[in-house]
């Protein structure tokens, strides 16, 4: 059997359903997988808990000397607009060495890449001190709420696990000339703010010296101009640790001196050139608060009483609602108001354990001259439904350098082939040796 060749069956079968959230329609691919899994011996169960919603959980049994493996993905993706791809983003096309369509980065790649193993240790008859257990879950790009956070819920047997692996990780880097991979170990959460400004309403022909808009673009110039503090996690302290020591020489020597001194944001200044790859790092280090809507007057003649912006706000480990809302206080204007409904719950698991050295040996392998890092995710997955459980997790998804990890969620996505095939020979090393690791 190629798994080479089923694996790319899988992705372009998964990819060619679409499960665009909204509306999801998962079930359409719980359906595929369930008939995957039936065929093989497999055994599964499906949930859902509203129409068209579906996850499924699939378990090979180990001897039950140690607890479970879950290998994790979520089934829907984001909108794409199909007039602005080169081919369509549900074609599922195989081009230029590559699979192009809506997923195969974010995260359908992965989820074939799961089901491929699965499929491999049933037919090779693998047993492991752990069960491995593949979950495909609903509405992960929306919150998760149908999906792992109800299965958490609801059916916590199927997903109690000591370890597991997700995405949101496994990308690579170069800086000093040296490539680095990461491994997910923390992530922040969201937690939105509107930002309200008030004045005297009135007819625009007569302007007032209270108008809302120009406070709340003061407001929003003050909120660009302010660096909120910088915040050490466990998992941004190792990274610099890692990185330091994998540059060496004057460079890594800079890093270290900066974070001793608590100057760790102009030490990534100097050090990052790459201005995607320096946004990425100074977003580990602190809270962030991004205006992406704004909303005023429903009439061009009319000053309104109120002006909003809707903050997309990420929260480190370790920080809160509390802690974000004192820190934007401090950086805009007193005659502001700030108003939060909610708050996801950031999560971090150490960045050091035996997992974490799986996933470093088996990289050392395919990529002997490369670093192996943990990082600080600037967005959330369905990893924060199990840490809070005890749940070791990983975000780690690997790809060749080089490979447009920065297209997942936007036009053209893809992956190539080579790191498709890179990929599976990578976490198969990692799923097989933690599945039958005594911790």
């Amino acid at each position: 059997m190629d798994y080479m060749d089923f694996l790319k069956i899988q992705l372009k079968n998964l990819v060619a359903i679409d499960t665009t959230n909204p509306p999801g329609n998962e079930s359409e691919a719980v359906t595929y997988l369930a008939s995957i899994f039936e065929s093989e011996g497999i055994e599964y169960e499906t949930a859902e808990p509203a129409p068209g919603r579906g996850s499924i959980v699939a378990r090979i049994r180990g001897n039950g000397s140690a607890r479970p493996l879950m290998l994790l993905g979520h089934l829907d993706v984001v909108t794409a607009q199909a007039e602005d791809w080169t081919h369509h983003p549900f074609s599922a096309t195989e081009s230029d060495g590559a699979i192009w369509g809506r997923g195969t980065i974010d995260m359908k790649g992965l989820l074939a890449t799961w089901l491929t193993l699965m499929f491999k240790y049933k037919r090779e008859q693998r047993v492991f001190p752990r069960d491995i257990v593949f979950a495909a879950t609903a509405d992960e790009e929306a919150g998760g709420h149908l999906g792992l956070a109800w299965l958490a819920k609801n059916r916590p047997d199927l997903v109690d696990c000591e370890w597991a692996l997700n995405e949101g990780g496994g990308n690579s880097f170069t800086l000093g000339g040296k490539t680095f991979v990461t491994y997910q170990s923390g992530e922040k959460a969201g937690c939105p703010v509107k930002l309200v400004t008030r004045g005297t309403a009135g007819h625009a022909s007569i302007p007032t010296p209270d108008n809302p808009v120009h406070k709340l673009a003061a407001a929003l110039t003050a909120l660009q101009r302010a660096a909120l503090p910088e915040h050490m996690t466990d998992t941004v302290r190792a990274f610099l640790s890692e990185v330091s020591e994998g540059l060496g020489g004057s460079q890594g020597t800079a890093i270290s001196m900066a974070v001793r001194m608590g100057q760790v944001s102009k030490a990534i200044e100097l050090a990052v050139r790459d201005p995607f790859l320096q946004a990425g790092l100074q977003a580990m280090l602190r809270n962030t608060a991004v205006p992406t809507m704004l909303s005023a007057s429903t009439k061009l003649n009319v000053i309104p009483g109120e002006a909003f912006a809707e903050l997309d706000c990420r929260i480190l480990p370790g920080q809160s609602r509390e802690s974000l809302l004192r820190e934007l206080e401090g950086a805009l204007p007193g005659d502001v108001e700030l108003v939060n409904e909610r708050c996801g719950q950031p999560s971090e698991s150490p960045p050091d354990s035996p997992l974490s050295t799986i996933i470093r040996d088996a990289v050392k392998v395919h990529l002997p001259e490369a670093c192996v890092v943990p990082f600080l995710s600037p967005g959330a997955t369905d990893a924060r439904y199990l840490r809070p459980r005890g749940t070791l997790v990983y975000g780690f998804a690997p790809m060749l350098p080089g490979e447009k990890v920065n297209l997942a969620h936007g036009v053209d996505e893809r992956i190539s082939l080579r790191s498709l095939g890179f990929g599976l020979r990578v976490l198969d090393d990692v799923v097989s040796t933690a599945a039958r690791t005594h911790q």
